[in-house]
């Protein structure tokens, strides 16, 4: 018989305790982890909000998203086309308006989150991983991510906009090195 103690499985449950401690020390994790929790937050924000807050604007996007351009037999002009691609399979999805509306404002949400991993990314280049956090949940703890509770265009305008911003600044900074 031999001494030797059989290899354990790597069935891919148990990481090695190094694995762990390298994915804990990522900043990536804390970044993830910053985006989950704002999520998490608004997400419960925003359906808890039980009705429309923002003018007409939600009634027409929910409209447009549902039935298309067409209301009443008139043809809509709507400029903000991409916002309604955006929520367009929350209503193809549910066959509930207000599911449908739900899961628009938890799409929003998804979004408007996003702004974290652009501000993170060209903060981390100024003042390293770790500090970078702090622009990043600044940036999700504005009270205008309350507009996660509505079907509305800034939910996809304002992480487009902060990401394009961040891309720019970082080009900028690199374009004299």
């Amino acid at each position: 018989m031999s001494s030797v103690r059989a290899a354990e499985p790597t069935d891919g449950t148990h990481a090695p305790p190094r694995a762990r401690r390298r994915l804990a020390a990522s900043p990536w994790t804390w970044v993830a982890g910053l985006y989950l929790a704002a999520v998490a937050v608004y997400g419960v924000l925003a359906l808890r909000s039980p009705l429309p807050i923002l003018f007409p604007d939600e009634f027409r996007y929910a409209h447009i998203a549902r039935d298309g351009l067409d209301w009443r037999g008139q043809h809509l002009a709507q400029t903000a086309r991409l916002y309604i691609w955006f929520i367009k399979p929350a209503w193809a999805v549910f066959s509930s308006t207000v599911d449908a509306w739900r899961a628009s404002k938890l799409l929003g949400t998804l979004a408007l989150c996003t702004q974290v991993i652009p501000v993170w990314w060209l903060a981390r280049d100024l003042v390293g991983p770790r500090l970078a956090l702090a622009p990043a949940a600044l940036t999700v703890l504005g009270t205008w991510m309350l507009s996660s509770a509505e079907t509305a265009t800034e939910a996809l305008a304002f992480p487009l906009t902060t990401a394009a911003l961040c891309v720019l600044a970082m080009g900028l900074r690199r374009a004299g090195g």
